[in-house]
């Protein structure tokens, strides 16, 4: 998405390789995605994640933003759900339209591997729930939250492809 009086931003999307997993974890962890919260599922370190690339129900993606990682999303299907997580983006490359485009690679892969749904669960403040609805998620189930003084919704969100 671009604002007036920011300057265009150009980047790609592209799967996620063995040599993104430093990437990806330092991405999740700045921006207190998944690999920041011990609560959270997915993999917490570059090795974590080299091993969950290598699954063949699991994978990622990467934004890039002149030859470096400013984005990334991971994905993992069971059955005919893509479960979504880890959606981080570097704070100086937001706002430019990069975690709508690392979300529709997601909704993509998922329907290139037959599922049917696309779900996401965790804890995230109300401003990133109607993000998500903008895109054609729906509430599935909400209950409020405080996580380090942060008001926070956990919920789960669908969007069926």
């Amino acid at each position: 998405m671009h604002h007036s009086g920011e300057p265009h931003l150009l980047f790609s999307i592209r799967a996620a390789s063995d040599a993104d997993a430093a990437d990806i974890a330092a991405l999740q962890e700045a921006a207190g995605t998944d690999a920041g919260r011990r609560d959270a599922p997915g993999p917490r370190s570059a090795g974590d994640i080299r091993a969950f690339l290598a699954g063949e129900k699991s994978g990622a993606f990467v934004a890039m933003v002149d030859g470096a990682a400013a984005g990334t999303v991971s994905l993992a299907i069971d059955g005919g759900v893509a479960r979504l997580f880890g959606l981080a983006v570097d704070a100086r490359s937001r706002r430019h339209g990069i975690g709508g485009a690392l979300v529709a690679a997601v909704e993509r892969e998922a329907r290139a591997r037959a599922a049917f749904v696309v779900h996401v669960q965790g804890g995230m403040p109300a401003k990133t729930v109607a993000w998500f609805q903008s895109a054609g998620y729906d509430v599935d189930r909400s209950e409020p939250d405080v996580v380090l003084g942060e008001a926070l919704e956990t919920i789960d969100l669908i969007k069926v492809l």
